[in-house]
């Protein structure tokens, strides 16, 4: 009995004809008036149902916050899909942000726990997180403390009013998610010409920095990181006073202590030859390097796209410094992108990052404006293939400083 077939599908034994003869007419044969409607429309479904596909799992709208030792940040955005693979993945447009400096580490370093004045500023920058988040419908919510609410012994009992005050649950972080987070804003960065790249954060109570390595077919993978727990309030508290300039002698000691405290990380990994070999590129993310940026470009108002992934000389950085050393805080308070709440700290910092330059032996670094925000809507909005998963289980990169400070072996962020 022959074999029947629908309407309209060729044979098995007959020529299919090709895409193009089908796309294209024949010289004789007219075009039909909505045939270019209806292919757009089929175009605009195959997308439609592309991205609700892709929105299985992965929410539509994420905020994420970033309480940390000076600031109080805030970003929501919306998963925005575009053609190209795994690159869409990590695809995301925001829509709304904050910042304001709180100082929540205020008075930390000498007390031991958080201060009133410094809980209920918080508290008040939180509120209005927590408003626009609602008024954005955002479908997921991630909130993470770093290291003023680690160190605090009342840290705990705070996080625990902020729920009640203002139902955000914040959770606090260890050294190396802190880590790993800082770490995945920036690697969508990083060159491959370059096969290590080191990159540090100044915090305001702590310092990371994180050694990676480029290997074909994994991508950027960690080889080792260390913090210090220290950064720009707890230094500017501890080697200076309240609304005083810092000395330059405490700028000479912040900058021996950072240099001192990482200089056996920097041996181990050869942290020099690299340089001299010009095979490691060095990544900047804090408000000290944006801050140290700005200054270099004389800005009188903060402009990211003038500031964010642009490269700066560290030769410049003493002269800046010494720009500074004589200045009264007053005058750094009225540079919008310092404000009084910055005065300060911006000495500190850039003594941490003449320390960090003195062991790491970098000339030029990368200056990012972005950070732990940044590095949480990645995460939510990633989502690793099954091959890139089996290949952090099947061939871990060794790390030879594991064990020392928060170091890792083969972590991939």
């Amino acid at each position: 009995m022959p074999q029947a077939f629908r309407a309209g599908k060729p044979h098995p034994h007959e020529e299919t004809p090709s895409k193009a003869s089908r796309r294209t007419p024949s010289p004789g044969q007219k075009k039909h008036p909505g045939q270019r409607k209806r292919r757009l429309a089929a175009r605009q479904n195959r997308n439609q149902n592309q991205n609700q596909n892709h929105g299985q799992g992965s929410p539509r709208c994420v905020a994420v916050i970033d309480l940390g030792t000076n600031n109080c940040r805030l970003l929501i955005a919306q998963f925005q899909p575009m053609r190209g693979g795994s690159k869409a993945r990590r695809h995301f447009r925001v829509i709304d942000s904050f910042s304001r400096i709180v100082r929540l580490g205020e008075g930390l370093s000498q007390s031991g726990v958080l201060q009133p004045e410094a809980m209920e500023r918080t508290l008040e920058a939180l509120r209005i997180c927590a408003k626009k988040i609602h008024r954005s419908g955002a479908t997921q919510v991630r909130a993470v403390a770093t290291q003023a609410c680690r160190q605090a012994r009342n840290g705990p009992a705070f996080l625990a009013r902020i729920a009640k005050e203002t139902g955000l649950e914040m959770k606090t972080i260890n050294t190396l998610q802190e880590v790993q987070l800082g770490v995945a804003s920036a690697k969508p960065l990083l060159k491959r010409r370059w096969p290590y790249a080191l990159i540090f954060d100044i915090g305001g109570g702590s310092t990371e920095v994180s050694l990676l390595k480029f290997r074909k077919g994994y991508g950027f993978g960690m080889m080792g990181s260390l913090s210090l727990p220290q950064g720009v309030v707890s230094l500017a508290e501890t080697y200076g006073s309240p609304g005083q300039d810092l000395s330059e002698a405490a700028y000479g000691q912040i900058r021996l202590g950072v240099a001192a405290h990482f200089a056996a990380f920097a041996a181990e990994h050869g942290m020099v030859q690299l340089h001299q070999e010009q095979k490691i590129q060095t990544v900047g993310m804090s408000g000290t390097v944006t801050t140290v940026k700005a200054l270099d470009l004389a800005l009188t108002h903060y402009q990211r796209s003038l500031v964010d992934q642009t490269l700066f000389d560290m030769d410049r950085l003493t002269a800046i410094r010494d720009s500074l050393m004589g200045v009264a805080q007053e005058d750094l308070r009225a540079r919008s992108y310092i404000g009084a709440g910055r005065a300060d700290l911006v000495l500190p910092g850039m003594a941490i990052l003449q320390g960090l330059a003195d062991v790491f032996a970098f000339q030029r670094l990368l200056v990012l404006d972005r950070g732990l925000r940044e590095g949480l809507l990645y995460q939510v909005f990633a989502k690793p293939s099954r091959r890139r998963s089996r290949q952090r289980v099947k061939a871990p990169l060794r790390s030879p400083g594991e064990g020392k400070g928060c170091s890792t072996a083969g972590t991939q962020v």
